[in-house]
């Protein structure tokens, strides 16, 4: 019985990874647990960066909320490359429930968005289903080129390398339930707290803190691999990091900044935020004398970032996630991000 949201790594595995079709050698990065893009050899000197998501469509907050995350949650897995995706292709699958102005007004933000970020949209298909019912209308693939010899990935961190991330947990999920059900937040943690909650949804982008670090390429060099939090949260995200570079984390889970609003609303809603969809917090893996000199960078344009562990080598190769006293921290099985929500809307809250 498969659960709603990703599929986990162990049948992800099984099911598709081991089986992709004819084996080409300029592929140097193919699908792989935790992995968030491919990259390809065109040249000697160059690689085509290719990572692609499904497309958000929800008419119930807003059609502009809907392109940004189509957009940025693709833009975010580019981004851990060290560059910036340069086109796109856009697969639109759209019910037929929706308005023309609708449509035009989702249009019209993937448009400006992708304008914002430098992104030519190159093609792809549309078409209709009466028969879409859920928020996934479709899917897209962004790409970038870049010098094969900086390219990025999550599967370079390497032991001894210090782990941080950026700005808070559970960014995601706690301002899409805000946007969600704004009436029953405000009764019971504030106007002020739904507000900051629901503003926090435009951070969800990790290209802020990308285009700062690549401002100094001498201390971006000491960065060895990123990796975006998406669903699962810091937790799940940290178990991909491991796996995709082969190493074992010590978390400190105690430094996992959780921002008052996104604390606030977690607890509302009976939701960890460790183990949330947390899009818009970047993973860095970097060499750990460089480490105050990155957090510095970052806070000195209001962008915080927190040590949060540390890569280890895996000797006994059971374990890719341990707290500090080196017990094991378990794969989570499910984002409660997904029961909190369903739960909600089936209980009409608004």
């Amino acid at each position: 019985m498969y659960r709603d949201g990703k599929l986990d790594p162990v049948a992800l595995k099984a099911q598709f990874i081991e089986k992709t079709g004819f084996r080409r050698q300029e592929v140097l990065q193919g699908p792989s647990i935790g992995v968030d893009v491919s990259v390809i050899k065109i040249d000697e000197k160059t690689a085509l960066i290719a990572a692609s998501d499904p497309l958000s469509i929800l008419p119930s907050l807003s059609m502009e909320i809907s392109a940004w995350l189509s957009v940025h949650l693709m833009a975010n897995d580019v981004a851990t490359t060290g560059f910036l995706p340069n086109y796109g292709q856009f697969v639109l699958n759209l019910p037929t429930s929706l308005s023309s102005s609708q449509i035009q007004n989702y249009w019209n933000s993937i448009d400006q968005y992708c304008k914002e970020i430098g992104v030519h949209i190159t093609g792809g298909h549309t078409a209709f289903d009466s028969f879409t019912q859920s928020t996934i209308a479709g899917g897209g693939t962004l790409f970038a080129i870049a010098p094969v010899d900086e390219v990025k990935t999550s599967s370079l961190a390497q032991a001894g390398d210090d782990l941080l991330m950026t700005k808070s947990a559970a960014l995601s999920s706690s301002s899409l339930l805000a946007w969600s059900f704004p009436d029953y937040i405000k009764k019971h943690v504030g106007d002020e707290i739904r507000n900051q909650a629901q503003a926090s949804f435009f951070e969800t982008s990790i290209i802020p803190e990308v285009k700062v670090l690549q401002e100094d390429q001498a201390l971006f060099s000491q960065v060895h691999a990123m990796h975006d939090v998406t669903e699962k949260g810091i937790i799940g995200a940290s178990h991909e990091f491991a796996q995709a570079s082969n190493t074992c984390i010590s978390l400190f889970e105690e430094n996992i900044r959780v921002a008052e609003p996104q604390r606030q609303v977690c607890k509302l809603f009976k939701i960890d935020p460790l183990r949330s969809i947390g899009a818009g917090s970047l993973l860095i893996a970097c060499n750990p004398h460089y480490t105050d000199k990155i957090i510095t960078k970052l806070g000195d344009v209001h962008i915080e970032a927190t040590h949060i562990g540390r890569f280890n080598s895996r000797p006994d190769l059971k374990s890719y996630l341990q707290d500090q006293n080196g017990l094991p921290i378990p794969y989570p099985v499910e984002d409660p991000y997904w029961a909190a929500y369903f739960t909600a809307y089936k209980n009409n809250l608004s």
